[in-house]
Order: structure tokens, then C-alpha cells, then sequence
């Protein structure tokens, strides 16, 4: 057993007993091991430290008992404790990390970067492992003189996506207006969730500069960002609080943000007509998508879905819109001069992907959008009685500000846009980081649902870090490294997600849709596995009949996906089933 090994048995016990001294000796011993400095984190509301707005500037010292020794001052300081690590093999001199124990993390300590490139996380957590003895979990190690397993199959491994944000959602991430929006989103809100509360500050910034801004690339500001959240799950608030916002900016605001039901093609072109640069929130778009993939299809939800696939890319241009065959039924038949039509909309996980289907996926409607999720919100406040949704007056001062500095437009063009330039140009790190996105996204390992998920990953970076770039300065904006790094975190969440999600859920058929649902719960089982009794109350699977969930598992069993672990011949009453690929 090694150094490490020795100092850190038991940590488990020793971080849930809250004897401050033990819990001293212990971080003694890390520090010494990793050469690095005690510190205290910035402490969370509910207790223990708030990891998330650790960062160099916010950590503090630990301080000093009689005997000169560290020692936290309560059990609650020890929660805060940690180890903060500046400088680490391999890793650029401006990164830091930190090391520290909770309970949540058992008996190895949690790695974290708190400042530098982001391209030293990986490198820098595994580098601080070692020298703690830990086997990083992604390297199983093999018996010496085992015999190496043969290889499934001649495929290349898939590409490694390039250096991201570790932690884009927050407030601190996104910085500069979008992380002032968002927080006084979250800090009003009865259901805080600060992804759907930044998702919110995106679509606002995107519709107020949309008409005014365009990327380095001369594509738009607008984007289509999509929330999945449960119902009930705080969805409601960061739309209601982005219209309230905008109506509060006077007449360089009130048309920014729209709430109404957009019921067509012609009701959406419409919007764009009163205000080219909008943001339109759709409640329930899961339903929408719906109606328009129903074996009798809604022709005024198919005519939405055909507006935001010939809209999206127009925000450069001139946008005719529909042409009738006679000049009454269109009143006003004068093209719009780069319409930035950018979407907030929300939904479940279950009701988005009953709307999808593979024609949704390989014409690129989906790799239009943003998909942001949440975990499960732990914090809910009960509303007072008085409460009052009131937009600070500094934030509104300071997007008025924003709107009021921003740069003229450039001459020359014929959309009186400005170009936001890219900081160092094509010299520069900015577009370094963003061409690995670009050679990323058009890697010849791509195919199928793959290529076209992940087909847009560069253009929605670009369009997120030039809107990152207008928030933190937007007299004189510039695309940094660190907006790409942002956007890119940003937006590979949501292809991990979609990804993950079109595999386990969408389905072009009902036996499809309940072979995917078994399989999803069998997955979340794990190793212990599910057994068919605790199957049949699963969402999903408990409306199916008898004979549709037989042949459902024959099926699953039969393709060598899920195996009945006590061996029955037939699925059914007595059988545990656990994923096959995972043996």
C-alpha cells in the first residue's frame, strides 16, 4: 500500500464524524503529499463548501490554532476545507486545482479546476491522482501477464472532442450581462434551476442583438435552444422573467421577447415583420413536434417546423418568406432584411422524443437547436404572498447601456448589421480552439445519426461565443478563447444529451418506443438488475398489454441486448434482467 493509500483509509468516516481534528490530520497529510496550501472554500447555503464558485480569488486561507497548526474551526469550516494545488506537472503555470473530501465522494478525494486553460482538466486531475495513488476509472488496469481481450471490431475510436468550459451553466461561466441575467433569474425563482435560467439570458441576448450583430463567420446571433425539464420543474419562471426584462427596456426592448401562441407559418412570419430580431418562447414544443409526425399530420404544425428550417440561417440576408399565388392573401409581400428569429422553447424528455423521428434528425432540424437539461432541483421556496417580479434597475441600466454603445453598423453591407471580429484573427487562439471544433465536427468517423446530430457543433459555438463576446463588453466586442471554450461547453452538453437520448428514446413505432423504454430501465438497473415485478411498474412500460411486453423482451433477449440473469426459458414472472453489452 503506498503513502497515500495509507493516509487516506478510512476518509469516509472520518469526514462524516465532524472531529475537526481528525479531519485536520487529514488534510495535513494531503497537503504534504501534493506540496500544495489548506484553504477554505466559499461556504454553500445548505452546508459544506460550494465547489462550484471555488475559484483562486474566492478561496481563503485556513487559519491557525495556539499550536501553529491548521485546524478547522467547526465541523461546518471543515466541509469547506481543501487543498489547492498551482503548480502541476504537465499543466500551463496559470492553473490551479484543489482536492478536497465529502461525503458524497466516499473515501477518494474530488479533484477540480479552479483557474487556467481548460485543456489542462483532464491532464491535471490525472496527474494529481497519481501522485494520491488513485487509478483513474477511465484506465481498468489488468492482472500482470493477463492476456489483452481481442478487439470487438476494426472500428476507429471515436474522435476526442476538443479542450470546453468544465462548468459553462453557472453565472460565474458565462459572465458579463448573460451571468447577471441568469442569476437574478435564479435568485427569483421558486424552482431555481440555473441551466433553464442562463438558457433564458441566451435567448434575450439573442433577441435583443440579433438585429444588430453578426458572428465572425457573418452567420446570426440567433439561436434555437430547447429546455428538458420534468413538469413542475421550474420551466415556467425563466420565460415569464425574459419577457419582463424586455418589456422594461422601452422601445429597444418591448418587441425582444414574445410569449404569444404561434399557431403558423404565416403567424411566426408575421413576428418578424413587427420586430425582424425576436425571441418566441413555445411552451410544449415536444407537442408541437407531435402534431407534426402524427400518422395524420398537422399541416399548420408541419408549416412551423418548415418556417424554422428556412429561417434559421437568414439572419445575414434577405428573407422573402412565403409566396402565395395571389397578392391578397399576403398584405405585406416586402422581403425582411435579416430576420433573427431566435426559439426558447420547453418540454419534457418523454414528450420531445414522441415528437421526433429520423426525418428529424437527418434534415437537420434537430442539429438546429440547443438541448439543456437539469438534474434534479433539491430547492424549492415557497412563494410569499407579496411577492413581486421586479427587474433590478442596474440591469436594465446596464443592457439599456449595451444596446445604446453597441458598434454602428458596417458599411457596405446590405444588411445593416455589425461583423463581430474574432480576437488575433485566424492568427489568434479564438480560432485555434474553434477550427479543432470545425475539423471535430467534420471527422470522417461521423456517419449516420451521428454526422447529423453533430453537423451544426461549430456554427452554434460561434454563434454563442459572439453573444458571450457582446455580454462581457458590448462596446467593443471581441470572440475570445475563453467565449469559444464557453460556447463549445455549452453546446457539447447538448449533443452528449441528444445523442444519449435519440439512442434510448426515439422511435419510429410503438413496439420500437417500449423496446427503448425497457432497455432504458434495464440500463439504470445496473448490475444488480431488474426484476420483471419492479419492470412492470416502469413509466413506459406499465400501460402495455401482456402479449406487446412478451414480445418486447423476446425481442430484446433475442438481439442479444438484455439477459435473464436466473436463466428462465420465457421472459416473464420470476426473471432479472440486466443489459447484455455491459457483462
Amino acid at each position: 500500500m503506498t503513502e497515500a493509500q495509507t493516509k487516506l483509509e478510512s476518509i469516509s468516516d472520518i469526514i462524516q464524524s465532524t472531529d475537526t481534528a481528525r479531519i485536520g490530520h487529514l488534510y495535513w497529510g494531503l497537503a504534504d503529499i501534493l506540496g500544495g496550501d489548506i484553504m477554505v472554500a466559499p461556504e454553500h447555503k445548505f452546508g459544506g463548501g460550494d465547489w462550484k464558485k471555488a475559484t483562486r480569488d474566492t478561496l481563503r486561507p485556513a487559519g491557525y490554532n495556539e499550536a501553529g497548526l491548521k485546524d478547522p474551526a467547526s465541523p461546518a469550516e471543515a466541509l469547506c476545507w481543501c487543498v489547492m494545488v498551482s503548480a502541476v506537472e504537465a499543466c500551463d503555470p496559470s492553473s490551479s486545482f484543489i482536492a478536497f473530501f465529502s461525503p458524497a465522494h466516499g473515501d477518494a478525494p474530488a479533484i477540480r479546476q479552479i483557474a487556467g486553460p481548460v485543456e489542462d482538466k483532464e491532464i491535471g486531475k490525472l496527474v494529481i491522482a497519481r501522485k494520491l495513488g488513485m487509478r483513474p476509472r477511465m484506465i481498468p488496469l489488468l492482472p500482470e501477464n493477463a492476456e489483452l481481450p481481442a478487439p470487438a471490431n476494426d472500428n476507429e475510436p471515436e474522435p476526442t472532442p476538443p479542450g470546453m468550459h468544465p462548468d459553462p451553466f453557472t453565472p460565474e461561466a458565462a459572465g458579463g450581462l448573460l451571468g447577471d441575467i441568469a442569476r437574478w433569474i435564479t435568485d427569483t425563482a421558486i424552482v431555481p434551476v440555473p441551466e433553464l435560467s442562463l438558457s433564458a439570458a441566451i435567448a434575450l441576448m439573442g433577441g435583443l442583438f440579433g438585429g444588430k450583430a453578426l458572428t465572425p463567420t457573418d452567420a446570426g446571433v440567433n439561436v434555437y435552444i430547447t429546455t428538458l425539464m420534468d413538469t413542475a420543474g421550474g420551466k415556467g419562471h425563466p420565460p415569464k422573467a425574459i419577457r419582463q426584462i424586455a418589456a422594461g427596456l422601452g422601445a429597444t426592448g418591448k418587441d425582444a421577447v414574445t410569449n404569444g401562441d404561434h399557431t403558423s407559418y404565416a403567424a411566426i412570419e408575421r413576428t418578424l415583420r413587427r420586430s425582424p430580431s425576436t425571441a418566441i418562447v413555445m411552451d410544449e414544443f415536444g407537442l408541437t413536434l407531435q402534431d407534426i409526425n402524427a400518422k395524420n399530420r398537422n399541416s399548420v404544425a408541419a408549416s412551423i417546423r418548415k418556417f424554422l428550417l428556412a429561417v434559421y440561417d437568414q439572419s445575414n440576408s434577405m428573407f422573402d418568406g412565403r409566396i402565395y399565388a395571389s397578392a391578397e392573401t399576403k398584405k405585406d409581400a416586402e422581403p425582411i432584411a435579416g430576420p433573427a428569429l431566435t426559439v426558447l422553447g420547453m418540454t419534457t424528455t418523454e414528450t420531445l422524443y414522441a415528437g421526433l423521428s429520423e426525418a428529424s434528425v437527418s434534415d437537420g432540424f434537430l442539429n438546429r437547436f440547443l438541448f439543456v437539461t437539469a438534474g434534479r432541483v433539491d430547492e424549492i421556496r415557497p412563494p410569499s404572498l407579496k411577492r413581486a417580479l421586479r427587474v433590478p434597475r442596474d440591469l436594465s441600466d446596464a443592457l439599456k447601456e449595451a444596446l445604446t454603445h453597441f458598434p454602428q453598423a458596417d458599411k457596405g453591407l446590405s444588411i445593416r448589421k455589425h461583423t463581430v471580429p474574432m480576437e488575433g484573427g485566424e492568427e489568434g487562439p479564438a480560432y485555434a480552439l474553434w477550427a479543432e471544433i470545425f475539423r471535430w465536427q467534420n471527422d470522417r468517423f461521423w456517419k449516420g445519426d451521428a454526422r447529423n446530430i453533430i453537423g451544426r457543433a461549430a456554427e452554434n459555438t460561434i454563434r454563442l461565443a459572439t453573444l458571450r463576446a457582446i455580454s462581457r463588453c458590448p462596446a467593443k466586442p471581441e470572440v475570445s478563447r475563453g467565449d469559444v471554450a464557453w460556447a463549445w461547453g455549452v453546446v457539447h452538453a447538448s449533443i452528449t444529451a441528444i445523442r444519449d437520448g435519440v439512442r434510448r428514446h426515439m422511435s419510429e413505432s410503438p413496439a420500437d418506443r417500449l423496446r427503448k423504454s425497457i432497455l432504458a430501465h434495464v440500463e439504470e438497473a445496473g448490475e444488480g438488475g431488474l426484476p420483471y415485478s419492479k419492470l412492470l411498474e416502469k413509466r413506459g412500460v406499465a400501460t402495455a398489454d401482456h402479449r406487446q411486453l412478451s414480445d418486447a423482451l423476446h425481442w430484446l433477449v433475442a438481439s442479444d441486448q438484455i439477459r435473464d440473469v436466473n436463466g428462465r426459458p420465457m421472459p416473464g414472472k420470476g426473471s432479472k434482467f440486466v443489459r447484455k453489452q455491459a457483462e
